[in-house]
This record gives C-alpha cells, sequence and structure tokens, in this order.
C-alpha cells in the first residue's frame, strides 16, 4: 500500500510526530521487489524502516519511508 502526507509516530520509538512524503508497505516478496525497483536508483529520497528502534527523526522525511510487515527476510544465492 502506499500512503501519503503520512505520519511517523507509530513507527518510531520515540513517539515523535514527525510527517514523511509517502510510506509504502507491503508484505509480499513480489511487492517488495515492485516497491524497490521504483525507488532504487531513482533520485527520490528513500529510507528503508524496520521497527524504529534505532531511528531518531529530527524532522519530516520529504520523501518514501519503505516499510516492510514481513517477517523476516531470506537472501539467497551467492555472497
Amino acid at each position: 500500500m502506499m500512503y501519503e502526507n503520512v505520519s511517523l509516530k507509530k513507527f518510531n520509538s520515540f513517539g515523535l510526530n514527525v510527517r514523511a512524503d509517502h510510506l509504502a508497505t507491503f508484505k509480499l516478496e513480489e511487492n517488495a521487489m515492485h516497491v524497490f525497483r521504483l525507488h532504487m536508483g531513482s533520485d527520490q529520497n528513500y529510507l528503508v524502516l524496520g521497527r524504529g528502534s534505532n531511528v531518531l527523526f529530527i524532522g519530516d522525511f520529504h520523501g518514501t519511508i519503505i516499510h516492510p510487515e514481513m517477517e523476516g527476510i531470506t537472501m539467497e544465492g551467492k555472497k
């Protein structure tokens, strides 16, 4: 799902009510690949945000927050 002008209060452990221009969430791997393809290599700001426990927002985020809602991620292939 893609949302616009979203409060990040519930996405950071400090509970700061900052906003993001866009928020992309997904639960399926194929949706994740679509979101990453759209943003990787573009000149738009983006941030992949997990549970938000190690992130301190000091102001609004001008770009897209990519928030996976998947239970674990598996990497396949050679290192």
